[in-house]
């Protein structure tokens, strides 16, 4: 089932060291998703500080409020599949903390154009001060387009998947960035604001 093959990609406390190491070393703020309320404590005590929750915990509110009490840096919440009354009240649970965000999601995998809907965003702009996107799109069909629009909304985070192997090799290849790819999508998240016009003013004209 799910958690046979979800817990195989477990990493372990050795590996985990490793990469706190390797985060510290490239001056990189590491992240992690936590998935159940057991394994709160021992996240924090591995040294992690910004928490991501997975859509389908935008829900679980006694959980976003179990990891407010170790007082986390950053606490970003996905709303994919989530209704609009489960968001409203995870945003109130995320105003009692120091630093949040929301990240609109699309969770079909991966996310055409059309689908993107990315109008939603000024609807979490009104709940929480910033705001970002979980970008499912297959860059081979699709390039980096949903991204480019994100930022021209302002938003404040991206989360993209990534992978060095071949994209064929591993089930969620089709909507992730090899490091070329990523390279391209941090570019455009640095994009000034003459960069930002230019890119609507070619779309617009390419209607």
């Amino acid at each position: 089932d799910e958690l046979d093959r979800l817990s195989t990609l477990d990493l372990s406390d050795k590996a985990v060291s490793a990469f706190m190491e390797a985060c510290e070393d490239y001056k990189i703020q590491p992240m992690t998703t936590i998935f159940t309320r057991d394994v709160i404590r021992k996240t924090f005590s591995q040294g992690f500080k910004n928490i991501k929750l997975a859509s389908f915990d935008c829900i679980s509110t006694i959980m976003a409020e179990e990891i407010l009490n170790f007082d986390p840096d950053l606490l970003i919440v996905s709303t994919g599949c989530s209704y609009k009354r489960e968001i409203e009240e995870m945003s109130k649970i995320l105003k009692l903390s120091r630093n949040h965000a929301f990240l609109h999601c699309i969770s079909i995998y991966p996310t055409p154009l059309e689908d993107a809907n990315l109008s939603r965003l000024n609807y979490l702009k009104s709940l929480v001060k910033s705001v970002g996107i979980s970008d499912h799109s297959n860059y081979e069909e699709n390039g980096l387009d949903i991204l480019k629009w994100g930022v021209c909304q302002n938003i404040e985070f991206v989360e993209r998947h990534f992978t060095i192997l071949d994209k064929g090799s591993t089930k969620d290849g089709v909507v992730s960035l090899n490091p070329e790819q990523m390279k391209e999508a941090v570019k455009i998240c640095k994009w000034n604001d003459s960069e930002k016009n230019d890119f609507k003013k070619q779309n617009k004209k390419n209607r």
